[in-house]
């Protein structure tokens, strides 16, 4: 069974335009995204490495949302994350990700955005 209880997730990273070619072996090198790279996000989201932004304790769902800076499709999701007390499981495949898009429902006078129907 897959355990996604230790995982704390720090939020979507980024959103680039182009997607490189990786093997299993060369999975974590082909994960890093480094400043400067194109993305097609209003900005990158880097990860925040001071005492304030590591290990967050968040709930297993958990929402960002993004400006989507250029047309076509986004090919490619970088996640920053951590692990409860750093205890990385053995195995890759112990850790899941469902990513999950919605349609805008903008903000309203009364109201802040929020998520709409699932894309």
């Amino acid at each position: 069974m897959k355990d996604v209880r230790h995982f704390l997730c720090c939020g979507i990273l980024c959103l680039v335009s182009a997607l490189p070619v990786i093997s299993q072996d060369d999975l974590v090198a082909g994960c890093d995204w480094r400043e400067g790279q194109p993305h097609k996000m209003h900005w990158p989201q880097l990860p925040d490495l001071t005492p304030e932004g590591l290990d967050v304790d968040v709930n297993p769902q958990l929402a960002d949302d993004f400006r989507c800076t250029q047309s076509g499709p986004i090919t490619d999701i970088h996640l920053w994350g951590g692990f409860q007390r750093d205890q990385v499981p053995d195995q890759p495949g112990a850790v899941v990700f469902e990513l999950t898009f919605f349609s805008d429902i903008p903000a309203t006078a009364d109201a802040w955005s929020r998520p709409g129907q699932r894309l």
